[in-house]
């Protein structure tokens, strides 16, 4: 296991791998809530996407566990990412559940909304909440019409075919952050990775969403070009519904603060409580 430290805004993240799997890890200095945040990213992304919001929760009482699935981030290469199916993400997710040994709360962008969704429908006694940021649609609920003529139209080989892909600059700027400035959609568009087009074939027909057994929460990005339906998502969930100005990728966006503060004020009169052991510390027990 490798291990650093980024001291960022005074607080602290952790970035090391368990099982091949690099996981960024933060602890609040006055930790208010007893289950951590696990963050799932999704297509494009990895776990150091969410590195501003994990500072602003952390402020907020949370511990935050962020996850880069195989062929990822700086996780291991374990094959052709073309064929890395959303089933081999929840396996990565399982992985680290299964290393924290407790119960989470899961939080999920875009395919990581489907993935979230997806495991705790399947291990509903590992999941103490869920919730869905500008989620990745399930079947029957469609991508927005701006969406499908680029993404199904211009994409379709890679994903009919099982092969790696990502967006062009234009296309990554129009669909997930076209709330920030031309020229700050570039640098995330460069330093995104291709994706695997399995996972984006199974994502836009393969999986139905039922009704959780946990709290969830479905939040919409009010500026989300690429998946608008969320409150169909919430119905079928189950799931409390919000509103936040934001794009697809809410964590980077200028209003990722607000979307911070949904999180916290929907959690808050759940998990709140000051009777729990302290979380072992991620990266001293190795």
């Amino acid at each position: 296991m490798t291990n650093q430290a980024l001291d960022t805004q005074s607080t602290v993240i952790r970035s090391f791998k368990i099982k091949g799997l690099q996981i960024e890890h933060s602890e609040p200095l006055h930790k208010r809530f007893r289950e951590p945040l696990v963050l799932c990213p999704g297509m494009w992304s990895d776990g150091e996407i969410f590195r501003d919001m994990m500072v602003n929760l952390s402020q907020l009482g949370h511990e935050c566990i962020a996850i880069s699935y195989r062929n990822t981030g700086k996780s291991d290469i374990t094959g052709d990412i073309g064929k890395d199916s959303a089933y081999d993400y929840m396996e990565d997710l399982d992985t680290l559940l299964s290393y924290l040994e407790q119960k989470v709360v899961l939080v999920g962008n875009s395919m990581g909304g489907v993935i979230v969704a997806k495991y705790a429908e399947k291990n509903p006694t590992r999941v103490a909440a869920c919730i869905l940021m500008m989620s990745g649609p399930p079947r029957f609920v469609p991508l927005s019409l701006k969406a499908i003529g680029k993404v199904i139209t211009k994409y379709w080989r890679p994903i009919w075919k099982g092969l790696p892909f990502k967006l062009t600059a234009e296309d990554n700027h129009e669909l997930m952050l076209n709330t920030l400035p031309f020229a700050e959609a570039q640098k995330w568009e460069r330093s995104m990775k291709p994706a695997s087009g399995t996972a984006a074939r199974e994502a836009l027909s393969m999986h139905v969403f039922r009704r959780l057994r946990c709290p969830a929460l479905v939040i919409r990005g009010m500026f989300d070009t690429f998946t608008p339906n969320q409150k169909i998502i919430a119905h079928m969930l189950g799931a409390d519904f919000e509103e936040v100005p934001c794009c697809h990728l809410g964590m980077i966006d200028p209003n990722m603060p607000t979307l911070v503060s949904t999180i916290h004020r929907w959690l808050t009169p759940k998990f709140t409580g000051m009777s729990w052991k302290r979380s072992s510390d991620l990266v001293l027990q190795h």
